[in-house]
């Protein structure tokens, strides 16, 4: 009688724990890695998020989360900069522990500037100021262009403002992965005038001639243009002064009509022979694709 108590007494206790002993093995362990979409990126200091639970993603992107239950759980990864991204696991048939990975879409993008010149040459950003409007963009100056750090994916608002080229407003939109993107930017006038007359100063002719309109050299070739300057007179000082605009201006020598000419007086100072000269020329100059070129009223050789 003594014996089938103890039995009893057993069954009923074994009864009493297996409830906690299966729901001790209810949960496991949740291990993963954050990571961006780019090569060797871990995410750190991101919160991982599952109901009330939360854990902070190490220096190598790992975090860990414990007594997750064996259901399907759904969590948020938060970054500073980033929308918050949603992720879903299935813990159905996890073990004590279960490890998985969260890939975060970003965007690196290295932004080349190309000159809209003759030669697109690259464009030094010692000459020119980056700004992004209405999204603060982490980047680095590189020679020609600038570099983003890890960024959300989105279209971004580039500016750019520079003594020496047009100032620009470009909607930028910056892909998952690694990307370039090259930026053209015109010259002004004023710099492509003062680049024209520099190395026509210079009698380097060759350089001055790609600078004339394309109707222009229909008319002259590079030789003409060349032996139109006479090498003796050297050139002291030439400075522009007042410039005019001029609506649906006509030239004589082509024959064509151009929608806006802007005229600049440009006074000489010039030495030929050991005798400084005064005189004064009128340049005109229209804009074809966004280059600066100059036209001519008349024939001038």
């Amino acid at each position: 009688m003594l014996v089938k108590r103890f039995r009893l007494l057993a069954v009923l206790m074994l009864l009493t724990l297996m409830p906690l002993v299966f729901s001790g093995c209810a949960s496991t362990e949740l291990t993963g890695t954050v990571y961006f979409s780019l090569e060797d990126a871990p995410v750190e200091g991101a919160t991982i998020r599952v109901d009330d639970t939360e854990a902070i993603s190490d220096a190598y992107g790992q975090f860990a989360l414990g007594n997750m239950p064996l259901r399907v759980i759904e969590g948020q990864v938060i970054i500073e900069g980033f929308p918050d991204f949603d992720f879903s696991v299935n813990l159905e048939e996890a073990d004590i522990e279960h490890h998985f990975s969260i890939e975060i879409p970003a965007s690196r993008t290295t932004i080349n500037f190309i000159e809209n010149s003759y030669e697109e040459a690259e464009v030094s950003t010692d000459d020119i100021n980056i700004q992004f409007s209405g999204e603060e963009v982490d980047h680095r100056l590189l020679t020609s262009g600038f570099q983003t750090g890890i960024v959300a994916l989105g279209t971004y608002d580039l500016g750019i403002t520079s003594e020496i080229y047009e100032s620009l407003e470009k909607e930028i939109l910056l892909e998952e992965g690694e990307h370039e993107i090259k930026v053209v930017l015109d010259l002004t006038l004023d710099e492509t005038y003062r680049r024209f007359n520099r190395v026509n100063d210079l009698h380097r002719h060759a350089e001055s001639y790609t600078y004339l309109h394309p109707d222009i050299q229909a008319l002259v070739s590079a030789a003409e243009w060349a032996g139109a300057h006479s090498t003796e007179v050297s050139i002291i000082d030439a400075a522009p002064s007042d410039e005019t605009e001029h609506a649906d201006w006509i030239s004589e020598l082509t024959g064509q009509s151009y929608p806006v000419v802007i005229a600049f007086d440009r006074p000489y100072i010039a030495e030929a022979r050991g005798n400084r000269v005064a005189f004064e020329e009128t340049q005109y100059w229209t804009n074809l694709d966004g280059r600066w070129y100059r036209v001519f009223p008349r024939k001038f050789w």
